[in-house]
């Protein structure tokens, strides 16, 4: 599941598995209004938010830093608000229970913040769509129990709806044996997984994070 070109001002990942064009979240001309203080701030301004600020250097003149309880205040508004966007796109969404495929939206955070860390010039709205956009293809379809995984130190939260959708898209790629998908974390789905990365030239995680969940929604 992907949103449409018209949604993301041409900004869309390419995913081709099925379009959703919810006509009612834009107008004629494809643009829609950006809610709230974090939609309107631009990448860098995000990216200089998150960064601890640098200690002052006599005789230097500079942007003045905000303060620790006002930049705490700024970054705790805008994961309220990633938040909030999350829940409007659930709400919104035919056959979506969470477009994240994760448990809570650290996931999802994370990701706008790469994006802006590559794209300062992007707004921040436009980069949580492109993270909105990358997960779609397994969000959540149905409510269903959530699998903690642990790997190496490494742990992820996921929905066995997810799991599930995993481990089809797995066995179609040939990297895990045909049969019943359970959204269980088996040995076997774990060693699929690895395969799966080290074919495809990623990080050997063993998990299914977000950068593998992409490669595999690729056809």
């Amino acid at each position: 599941m992907i949103f449409s070109s018209r949604m993301f001002h041409g900004l869309a990942v390419a995913l081709p598995l099925c379009v959703v064009q919810p006509a009612a979240a834009v107008d004629a001309q494809g643009g829609y209004a950006a809610r709230g203080t974090p939609a309107v701030m631009r990448c860098a301004d995000l990216t200089r938010l998150l960064q601890p600020a640098a200690p002052a250097q006599p005789g230097v003149q500079g942007t003045p830093a905000l303060n620790p309880a006002a930049r705490a205040a700024q970054i705790g508004a805008f994961m309220a608000w990633v938040d909030g966007v999350l829940t409007g796109v659930n709400m919104s969404l035919p056959n979506t229970f969470d477009i994240s495929p994760y448990r809570g939206a650290s996931i999802v955070q994370a990701l706008v913040v790469q994006r802006c860390a590559a794209n300062p010039t992007l707004f921040v709205h436009q980069a949580v769509l492109q993270a909105v956009n990358a997960l779609g293809p397994f969000r959540s379809q149905s409510d269903s129990p959530v699998v903690a995984i642990s790997v190496n130190g490494n742990n992820l939260a996921i929905r066995e709806d997810t799991l599930r959708q995993v481990q089809q898209a797995l066995m179609t790629r040939g990297f895990l044996r045909a049969g019943r998908p359970d959204g269980r974390f088996t040995v076997s789905t774990r060693a699929a997984l690895k395969r799966f990365q080290e074919a495809q030239r990623l990080p050997l995680s063993e998990l299914p994070d977000p950068e593998t969940l992409q490669r595999l929604a690729v056809r």
